[in-house]
């Protein structure tokens, strides 16, 4: 088997984390220290859409799959990088999409890479480009495995109406939120991207850890 290295695209859960506004940060608390009991023991206090994390059907959808009935096919396989950093969005269009027609195709996980995971513990973070609906409708006409994105959702902040989720998870198609470090993906080439989220009964999403596997010789256009 050629050897493969790990690009880990989540982030550091930790208490100090950014989280959408309304949302409570994590909070860690020590159980037992090494000092005290002989042993590090603590409890982990989470809200589920914190962090790297994957959005389930129910999350918008009466009777939606809960994160726990999502296919883990769903989550791992063939992803591609749609690289949108240098258009400065504000919205993403269907239109900024078909350029990439070619590479996403039916049963592949697409990835969209806006940039804005670097701007991670800053303002700027929280003033992201968001799907509009006519593309959450055609990556459902694409067929696609899932979605994953490096913002910390696909639709506006504060959005009540929240139509992209509601379009793209009424389709069974899942979402990742908050990849980072999509720089260092491959633009145009697939790889084999993992998300499995905590195995959370009923639950509308659940956070997980997502990597990507690639070859350990630099993949052309890299």
């Amino acid at each position: 088997m050629k050897s493969l290295r790990i690009v880990d695209l989540s982030y550091d859960v930790e208490q100090t984390m950014m989280v959408y506004p309304g949302l409570s940060r994590p909070v860690l608390q020590w159980l037992a220290t090494h000092n005290q009991e002989g042993h590090w023991s603590s409890k982990l206090t989470l809200p589920v859409h914190a962090g790297t994390h994957v959005d389930a059907p129910k999350h918008f959808v009466a009777n939606g799959q809960s994160v726990d009935k999502i296919p883990l096919d769903s989550l791992v396989g063939e992803a591609v990088v749609c690289n949108l950093t240098d258009l400065n969005l504000k919205i993403i269009t269907s239109k900024d999409l078909e350029k990439y027609d070619q590479i996403i195709i039916s049963n592949r996980i697409v990835i969209l890479n806006t940039g804005t995971y670097k701007k991670y513990q800053s303002r700027g973070f929280l003033e992201y480009p968001y799907l509009a609906p006519d593309a959450a409708q055609w990556l459902v006409t694409k067929a696609i495995r899932a979605l994953g994105v490096d913002m910390m959702s696909i639709d506006p902040l504060g959005s009540q109406e929240a139509t992209a989720h509601r379009i793209l998870l009424g389709a069974n198609i899942p979402i990742i939120e908050n990849l980072t470090n999509l720089d260092f993906l491959p633009d145009m080439q697939p790889f084999t991207f993992i998300a499995l989220p905590l195995k959370i009964k009923d639950g509308e999403a659940a956070p997980c850890r997502a990597i990507a596997l690639l070859p350990t010789d630099p993949v052309k256009g890299e």
